[in-house]
């Protein structure tokens, strides 16, 4: 016997494909869901695990690099002691400074013509001769600047041994300069 109600019987079939093809789509979409999961938890377990061969990478590095700074500062601290060392020989065979007796006591400065006053000192020739004449305007009578004894002459007689010295210095600072011992502003 043929259906009462044929559309009735077609609509429920209609629906019971329509629920199949559901049923269908949320067992797809949930073994796509599993499998996302499972690729996710994957992935979270290989970037953890990569994390931590980062950090321990990381602490290896930071190891390395205190020993690094460690020795370097060891390094550092040796070279210096040796530039020091270097400094202080280069000093005693090649003095920075000029021997006191080549520095005129009234100027400060190596003398270049070095001349003996009556009171056994000596001085720079213009230096000395300044001093005189500064004198004589204030109608005084010049005193030594090393003793600040009266001068009893104005006599001045060249010193020849210590224009040789001053010479000879500041030609082996020249030489020096040349030669890449010292820089040139201490020549």
């Amino acid at each position: 016997s043929p259906p009462k109600f044929p559309c009735l019987v077609e609509l429920g079939r209609s629906m019971n494909q329509w629920l199949q093809k559901a049923r269908q789509a949320k067992t797809d979409y949930t073994k796509q869901t599993r499998k996302d999961l499972e690729n996710l938890f994957r992935t979270k377990q290989e970037l953890t695990a990569g994390l931590e061969k980062l950090r321990g990478q990381l602490a290896v590095t930071e190891s390395s690099i205190q020993l690094v700074q460690r020795d370097s500062n060891a390094f550092h601290q040796t070279l210096n002691e040796k530039i020091e060392s270097v400094q202080e020989q280069l000093e005693s065979v090649y003095p920075s400074e000029p021997p006191a007796q080549l520095i005129c006591p009234i100027t400060l400065q190596v003398m270049q013509n070095p001349v003996v006053a009556a009171d056994g000192h000596t001085y720079e020739r213009e230096a000395i001769q300044m001093l005189f004449q500064h004198a004589y305007d204030k109608d005084l009578e010049p005193l030594s600047p090393k003793t600040r004894a009266p001068f009893g002459t104005c006599n001045l007689l060249p010193n020849i041994a210590i224009r040789s010295m001053a010479l000879e210095w500041q030609e082996s600072k020249t030489r020096q300069c040349q030669e890449g011992i010292l820089p040139p502003s201490q020549g």
